[in-house]
């Protein structure tokens, strides 16, 4: 099976359907699809595979993107303990992955002479030094340690013996009825900053673009709204990165 159509089956495994499950019961499967797809992943970005590297960062924004839809719920002292952890990981990943994007657009025909006169050389060093780098943290106990805490942290952390006291007594919030107003907000809050991104610096272009990603992960993960709106997502990401 390619790397390709691994991810896709891996994604249609780690979705699921809105109907009686719970918000912690979700929560749970979605993130520890994550991880699983982290660790699925290491071994191939660690032998410098641009794919991998590619799907290593995906898996680590769709972990984030489900924390922050259940926040109310998830966020705890042991995941701000996390995040930085995460960041350490996601700053190693993002410079080898745009050393691997810069490559790709030097050997495009419309850039290759002005890559070889001027950068192709040093991007090739920098992207080699970057792999370096990245395979080491991939390789590092600190990464080990990551991944076991983060598993445990999903199954048995704090977050969710909160929820079970909160809710002791009382019926499991349905996931249906908060993902709808969840993913209702973010949609909102997407169309209003959206309404403004002729006049976005770079950075605040680069948090929309990301905040539209997460929007679109959530709503795969659930399975939850319609082809419209993801259409206007992809059409956000791509005018966010045009700009």
């Amino acid at each position: 099976m390619t790397l390709a159509r691994q991810t896709k089956t891996s994604r249609r495994k780690g979705a699921v359907t809105p109907a009686s499950l719970d918000c912690a019961t979700t929560f749970q499967k979605i993130a520890l699809d994550c991880v699983a797809g982290m660790k699925a992943y290491q071994s191939g970005a660690s032998a410098g595979d641009v794919e991998a590297v590619h799907q290593l960062r995906v898996a680590i924004t769709r972990l984030r993107a489900v924390v922050s839809f259940f926040a109310p719920m998830t966020t705890d002292a042991e995941w701000r303990r996390l995040k930085k952890e995460i960041a350490w990981l996601h700053a190693a990943l993002g410079a080898a992955r745009d050393s691997d994007v810069m490559m790709a657009y030097a050997t495009r025909k419309r850039h290759r002479d002005w890559a070889q006169r001027v950068i192709r050389r040093n991007l090739g060093v920098v992207q080699r030094r970057n792999h370096r780098r990245l395979a080491r943290c991939l390789g590092s106990a600190r990464f080990r340690d990551l991944i076991e805490t983060m598993t445990g942290w999903i199954g048995r952390g704090p977050w969710l013996r909160r929820w079970q006291r909160n809710g002791r007594g009382k019926r499991a919030r349905p996931l249906k009825a908060y993902s709808a107003r969840e993913l209702n907000r973010w949609h909102l809050r997407l169309i209003r900053k959206g309404r403004d991104l002729g006049t976005l610096d770079a950075l605040r272009r680069h948090r929309l673009r990301i905040r539209a990603k997460r929007f679109r992960y959530m709503r795969t993960s659930i399975h939850c709204g319609d082809a419209t709106v993801s259409v206007t997502c992809i059409n956000l990401q791509n005018a966010c990165s045009g700009c």
